[in-house]
């Protein structure tokens, strides 16, 4: 496992002894940037396992945020408890986080239909309706606020020059994408004194169909709660989207007229205001361009699905800036005549 420190023999020992399960076989899924594991004994069990870097917080939340939408009858994961009531076992440099295995395949293994594209959009305005102002003290405006331009400039060439430590290997492209951040950065700031007055919860965080699964009565399940944590409910619709439809991956295309529907499905079962439809875009442009995440794991792995994951946010962020002005008038343009509809 992770460094060879909590080899199979020792999470084997660490889950009879502190969660009372026997377990005879482990298996890690793959490919995964997280460790993730199924757990074979009397029953199946999931495991995810996170360095000393994990935020425990986070895995409280996560854990509040299951049980607020397992008392609304949603499918999400069930965490099993240790003997002592904790929701995670912590040992070493580690947290192990344990749950009831869900009999199903993933939504990321297949193209999903239109109709189960929009069933997922109602089912995350079902979420946002649920989960909105469950928590009254979230600060909705730190995130947007905190930008300064001159630290983030000084962290985006740290990154460039940390890449002096580490192998040349794919340099160019990933200069030119820091490049392109630190470039953006006085029209992000800009752009961020727009994102007022608009609807901010306390949400999943990385909803799209590579954390959704289906079981045999084709139901589905949210699962992964790991990104939780407060952002625009319109930055989680268009973000699900473009991940849901592998937009701007591998040369596919965004569908326009799929998105419009996406959007009409979503707003259904959770409502938005024109201009927060109108900022999705740029809501989504900020996040990717003010986001370092992965490049440090790049450098020191030179892992080449770290390098994909970056080459896709860069081809999202530069097919946003082209196109942010024509997805916000799709909203403006039909907003009388189609949403009647919707």
């Amino acid at each position: 496992m992770k460094n060879e420190l909590l080899s199979k023999s020792k999470f084997k020992q660490l889950l009879l002894k502190y969660y009372g399960i026997k377990i005879d076989k482990i298996e890690k899924i793959s490919p995964s940037f997280s460790d993730c594991y199924i757990l074979y004994g009397n029953n199946k069990y999931f495991a995810k396992v996170f360095s000393e870097c994990c935020d425990n917080l986070k895995i409280e939340i996560e854990n509040e945020l299951l049980d607020i939408l397992k008392k609304e009858n949603f499918n999400v994961p069930n965490i099993i408890k240790t003997k002592d009531g904790n929701i995670y076992l912590t040992w070493e440099n580690y947290y192990i986080f344990l749950e009831k295995y869900i009999d199903g395949y993933s939504c990321n293994e297949v193209e999903l239909s239109e109709n189960e594209l929009l069933e997922t959009a109602r089912l995350l305005g079902k979420m946002h309706k649920v989960l909105n102002n469950k928590y009254d003290d979230v600060n909705k405006e730190k995130y947007w606020k905190d930008l300064n331009i001159d630290d983030e400039k000084k962290k985006l060439n740290n990154l460039l020059e940390s890449l002096n430590n580490y192998s040349k290997e794919n340099n160019e492209l990933i200069i030119k994408t820091i490049k392109h951040k630190i470039r953006m950065l006085p029209k992000l700031k800009k752009m961020s004194e727009t994102f007022e007055d608009i609807t901010y919860l306390m949400t999943h965080g990385d909803y799209s169909k590579r954390n959704l699964l289906k079981d045999e009565f084709d139901n589905f399940y949210i699962i992964d709660f790991s990104f939780a944590g407060v952002y625009p409910a319109a930055l989680e619709l268009i973000r699900s989207f473009f991940i849901s439809t592998d937009a701007c991956h591998n040369g596919n295309l965004f569908n326009y007229d799929l998105f419009f529907k996406y959007v009409c499905a979503y707003l259904e079962e959770f409502p938005l205001s024109i201009k927060e439809l109108r900022l999705m875009p740029y809501l989504f442009l900020y996040q990717i361009l003010t986001s370092n995440y992965r490049y440090q794991e790049y450098f020191e792995t030179k892992d080449i699905k770290y390098l994909n994951f970056i080459k896709w946010k860069e081809n999202m962020s530069c097919f946003l800036e082209k196109n942010a002005s024509k997805i916000s008038k799709l909203f403006l343009t039909h907003i009388e005549k189609e949403f009647k509809k919707c």
